[in-house]
């Protein structure tokens, strides 16, 4: 004997909330196609289960004793449901330096999340080299002398920087010269070699090179970018990942001449994780990377 399970699943519905409208907007279906269903039921069974009293139904007395022996059924299915579906939910570990964590990974988590609900991440700091060994994913830089060893790595852009202060430093439209550039407070990124390298591709003729050896430096890039944001001076920053500020107009470029050529983001797979997962997970990644140089190649930075 083959039951009528929709039948069954349509008057619990209507049971539970008394209206037939309440149960058709949970079921998502019209008030017709639950009446009908319920008609269906109380043919079957033979009983009915309704009466309407002052344009309400209530359940009778034969379709209350039907509606509390199936209530237990139901509450094991929904359980059911939900623990099979927790059971598919998926950790996945990400580990990245502070700049792809503040300016790549935090702005999107909210899409990610609406994009896999049943993707539980956990994102943590990769800071000098380490990060938890359980990490999926790990986001970093390297310079093109010194690849990253292994053979799941993927680019994600160019780490190539840019001189920008912020606008109430100085608000200029015009380009600057090295030279003009030198007379300025220089911020500097973890050492202060960058900006060496960078007047030695551009020229260092006329300009004091002890300058260069002054100024503050901020151990960690988010920490530069702050003090260049609230106008502390001109620091050389990775343009693709601060384009929004530029488009803004929050952070201003003085000059066309990239540092840090050979500079380059990545990730990589760290850890093996299902395999429909892993290739979700890097696909969001290279999206939202190809995102990012269109949107700087549109502003004439790349």
């Amino acid at each position: 004997m083959k039951l009528p399970l929709k039948s069954i699943h349509y008057f619990e519905a209507a049971a539970r909330l008394g209206s037939y409208s309440e149960a058709a907007r949970e079921l998502y279906v019209s008030h017709g196609a639950v009446l009908s269903q319920v008609q269906k039921l109380e043919s079957w069974l033979g009983v009915k289960l309704f009466v309407r009293r002052n344009g309400r139904i209530h359940l009778s007395d034969e379709g209350k004793n039907f509606a509390e022996r199936i209530s237990p059924a139901f509450q094991l299915l929904e359980q059911a449901v939900t623990d099979t579906r927790f059971e598919q939910r998926h950790k996945i570990i990400i580990s990245a330096i502070p700049s792809l964590a503040a300016h790549f990974l935090l702005p999107h988590i909210r899409e990610f999340h609406n994009l896999y609900p049943q993707v539980d991440l956990e994102l943590h700091y990769c800071l000098d080299g380490h990060y938890p060994p359980d990490s999926h994913f790990v986001l970093g830089f390297f310079d093109a002398a010194h690849p990253p060893k292994g053979g799941s790595n993927h680019i994600l852009f160019s780490g190539a920087s840019l001189p920008v202060c912020g606008g109430g430093y100085l608000n200029r439209s015009a380009a600057l010269s090295p030279r003009q550039i030198a007379r300025h407070v220089l911020l500097h990124d973890h050492t202060k070699t960058s900006w060496q390298d960078w007047f030695g591709l551009y020229g260092q003729a006329g300009i004091d090179t002890a300058h260069l050896k002054q100024g503050a430096v901020y151990s960690d890039f988010n920490l530069l970018h702050t003090a260049v944001l609230n106008n502390s001076g001109i620091a050389l920053c990775p343009y693709i990942l601060l384009y929004e500020e530029i488009a803004a107009g929050r952070l201003n470029v003085l000059s066309a001449n990239k540092g840090n050529l050979d500079r380059y983001y990545y990730f990589s797979a760290n850890k093996p994780c299902r395999r429909t997962v892993q290739e979700t997970i890097t696909a969001w990644l290279l999206g939202l990377a190809e995102k990012r140089r269109h949107a700087a190649a549109g502003l004439g930075l790349d």
